[in-house]
């Protein structure tokens, strides 16, 4: 069974209603932690962006899960984009997971054809999925969102990456990052 993920971000100190609070990055570490214990996966599809996304990809190789990065758009775009607006701290687990997932022979990094643009999370989806289900060659693929279950209005790019899975047939797990 392989494990596709796709979370939310860490909030911007300046969001109103919280959907992961920087508090909550101790806690949802460890649920993914747990989750990953038990369903023994044989590798962990994601990006790297900072949140719930360094969060999963770093407690797999903490486990020594096989990672396979996946960057929908240029490396230092998506640094840009998705990792350097937020602390050090989240830099450093980047470059970890990274050099992780290029030293260790079973694990991988891929780079979609995307270009950085507006909405070009949204589009890095169908990219994550199809390389998640290439890789799993046939075996199970479950979906693993760190998300609120109910959803957001407006929907987060987070819930259409759940939707889209869904709809593709898969299994999808939700850990809620608020607090409990």
């Amino acid at each position: 069974m392989l494990i596709v993920h796709a979370g939310n971000r860490i909030d911007p100190p300046d969001r109103s209603e919280p959907r992961f609070p920087t508090s909550q990055v101790s806690a949802v570490a460890q649920r993914v932690g747990r989750l990953l214990d038990v369903m023994q996966p044989a590798g962990v599809v994601s990006a790297p962006a900072a949140g719930a996304d360094l969060i999963v990809l770093d407690e797999a190789r903490r486990r020594a899960v096989p990672l396979h990065v996946f960057l929908p758009i240029d490396t230092d775009q998506f640094v840009r984009a998705s990792v350097g607006d937020h602390d050090a701290e989240w830099l450093r687990l980047f470059e970890a997971v990274m050099d992780h997932a290029r030293d260790d022979v079973r694990s991988s990094v891929s780079r979609g054809d995307g270009e950085a643009h507006t909405d070009w999370y949204l589009e890095a989806h169908q990219g994550l999925l199809a390389h998640a289900v290439e890789l799993a060659a046939g075996d199970l693929v479950v979906a693993l969102t760190v998300r609120p279950p109910a959803g957001e209005i407006p929907h987060s790019a987070t819930d259409v990456f759940a939707d889209r899975a869904g709809r593709a047939g898969l299994i999808v797990l939700t850990v809620d990052p608020r607090p409990t």
